[in-house]
């Protein structure tokens, strides 16, 4: 259980508990006698466990990848594994299965270009080789985006394009960023 859940399962815990106490009792309170007075408390009680379960909830349950790259031995290896998995991209391409070919464009590793490639450029101090690099990235970024949407419109039937061709682009222009950064 992270931070966040520990301390807030302290502060819901008791108030709970003591909620629970309240919602045992069968006939209402002599100040309550009312219908429009029950229904509030019930609303209320209502509310405040439906709080209480999605905070428990939010505290629990993370992000699918919520760590950060930090270094850029470990961007590296992430855009190392973004050109492997853009091997069985170009095969989908070559098979014209387009839905699957934009669904892998959106799972891991390649959900991660942007992540890596900018840890890895911005972690450059020499200005030119900076400006070069972030060149190369936006190239990348706008190469998947390019094949991204055209195999949507490919698949539409509204152009006819090569999107293997599309994708082997993005493939080289991932290996050509790499190569900035294993040559140093």
């Amino acid at each position: 259980m992270g931070e966040y859940a520990s301390k807030i399962s302290g502060f819901i815990a008791p108030s709970v508990a003591k909620l629970g106490a309240d919602t045992t009792r069968r006939s209402a309170p002599a100040s309550m006698c009312s219908k429009q007075a029950m229904r509030s408390v019930r609303q209320t009680r209502r509310r405040f466990l439906t709080t209480a379960s999605l905070a428990c909830l939010y505290a629990t349950a993370g992000p699918q990848r919520a760590e950060a790259l930090t270094t850029v031995t470990e961007a590296l290896l992430e855009l190392r594994a973004v050109r492997e998995a853009l091997e069985t991209i170009v095969d989908l391409a070559r098979d014209t299965k387009y839905d699957v070919l934009r669904l892998q464009l959106r799972a891991a590793p390649l959900n991660r270009i942007r992540a890596a490639g900018s840890v890895l450029y911005r972690g450059i101090s020499d200005s030119e080789k900076r400006n070069r690099a972030e060149k190369a990235y936006k190239e990348v970024i706008q190469a998947v985006e390019r094949a991204d949407v055209t195999a949507l419109r490919v698949s539409r039937g509204e152009i006819e394009e090569d999107v293997e061709r599309l994708v082997q682009d993005v493939q080289k222009l991932v290996g050509d960023f790499i190569a900035l950064f294993e040559s140093e």
